[in-house]
């Protein structure tokens, strides 16, 4: 694959640090600064006030009117002044003082055990005993043991208690009467803007005659007091330490936390240079048309050319046999995903465990064809390796030169036999013995 596909650890830092510089520089920016307020024209408040159609509405002049005590205008000492329509002000009374006191607990224990075994059935349980390892027996076969244990306890104690008005305008008036207010106050004082938010749906006769409302006859109430500036910035932790508290809720240390802040952030940095390192390297093309191996590479000679095969078709040669005429097809590699386990038997006892793992060298136009006969290759080389372990193949020095001779050719002819002459070479990547 291209170098040029991966980019390299040096841009992706460089564009990480940037990231973070440009988030830091709102902070930055307000260093020495008071807190921006909301400009009020852009409320919801404000539109509804100055939208069109809406508001204070004043009925016809009429000559005869203004001798009357009983005039309906707004301005008439007896007119109904509460908010009634879209633009319309009234003031929210907030006094919350509510008290919460919630206890609980809860507990759970559990344990199980269970044994099993077969002391005798038909003398096979003895017959068994003999080929088990050391110490196992049928007759104590397995015994699980399990307990578990849980214990809860909550407790929640809080008061609330805040005393506010605030102004509110009616945003809304609904089909069936109801009005849909929304209020909002911001005070600054110093560094710090505190901000009080009320928003939701009234009845017209919930509203008193001096035109105001308590926040208990408010349906769906969004009551919000919060701030922000420098006191709520010191209030609130920082985004790494909450960051920390959710990945490592069971740790209580704080010094311990306080060092993963440290270690989190440079094993990222460790591990993004590692793998663009591992990523943008440069990979070993893949052989092309024509390709001639190098001495590098086993079974080729230092010359360049394709090692000779000293062995006859069967695989009997010195490098296991098997080289193909054709030496400009490129090769490739086929890995049995799972090892070879054979057992060497002695007076029908199990005394050893052969473990091999094998790989198929073949033209890299056959691998397709190759991979579909998995399983009827594993069957036949795994035929040969129990031949060669019936007739004494793995005792003593089986490593020797010989010997490995020997097994290559019997593989590799087991392995032609199961696929064709596609399979070139039978590759042993690891082998070894376990004594019972």
């Amino acid at each position: 694959m291209p170098k040029h596909m991966f980019p390299r650890p040096a841009p992706l830092i460089g564009a990480l640090a940037l990231a973070l510089s440009l988030s830091a520089c709102g902070r930055v920016t307000q260093i020495g600064q008071v807190p921006d307020m909301t400009a009020p024209e852009s409320s919801v408040e404000f539109q509804a006030m100055t939208s069109s159609g809406h508001g204070v509405q004043e009925l016809p002049y009429r000559a005869d009117s203004t001798a009357s005590l009983w005039r309906v205008s707004q301005n008439s000492l007896v007119a109904d002044r509460r908010a009634s329509d879209r633009g319309d002000i009234l003031t929210v009374v907030i006094e919350i003082d509510d008290s919460a006191e919630i206890q609980n607990s809860s507990g759970r224990s559990r344990s199980s055990a269970d044994k099993v075994g077969i002391p005798s059935l038909a003398g096979l349980p003895q017959r068994i005993d003999r080929i088990l390892p050391e110490g196992a027996s049928m007759e104590e076969l397995a015994e699980a043991k399990a307990s578990s244990s849980y214990k809860g306890s909550g407790n929640i104690s809080r008061r609330d208690k805040l005393t506010l008005r605030v102004a509110a305008t009616v945003v809304d008036r609904l089909a069936n009467g109801v009005l849909r207010i929304q209020g909002t106050q911001e005070v600054r004082v110093n560094y710090e803007v505190r901000e009080l938010t009320v928003s939701g749906f009234v009845r017209p006769s919930d509203i008193g005659r001096r035109n105001e409302i308590a926040y208990d006859r408010i349906a769906g109430a969004r009551i919000s007091y919060g701030g922000r500036g420098q006191i709520s910035d010191v209030q609130q932790p920082r985004y790494g330490q909450q960051l920390a508290d959710i990945l490592l809720p069971y740790w209580k240390g704080v010094a311990v936390k306080k060092l993963l802040l440290i270690l989190v952030p440079l094993l990222a940095f460790l591990g993004g240079a590692v793998g663009g390192d591992m990523l943008g390297g440069s990979k070993p093309a893949e052989p092309a048309q024509g390709y001639v191996a190098t001495a590098a590479e086993p079974g080729v000679a230092e010359t360049g050319d394709p090692a000779p095969d000293h062995g006859s078709e069967d695989g009997g040669g010195e490098g296991g046999g098997g080289e193909a005429a054709d030496t400009g097809a490129s090769l490739d590699w086929f890995a049995f995903p799972n090892q070879f386990f054979v057992p060497i038997l002695r007076n029908g006892t199990p005394s050893a465990i052969m473990i091999l793992s094998l790989s198929v060298e073949m033209p890299a136009s056959a691998r397709a064809e190759i991979e579909a006969q998995e399983h009827r290759l594993r069957d036949a080389l795994l035929n040969a390796l129990m031949i060669e372990a019936n007739t004494g193949g793995f005792d003593g020095n089986f490593t020797a030169e010989p010997a490995m001779q020997r097994l290559r050719a019997a593989l590799l002819a087991a392995g032609r036999k199961a696929a064709g002459p596609n399979v070139r070479r039978i590759l042993i990547e690891d082998i070894g013995q376990q004594i019972q």
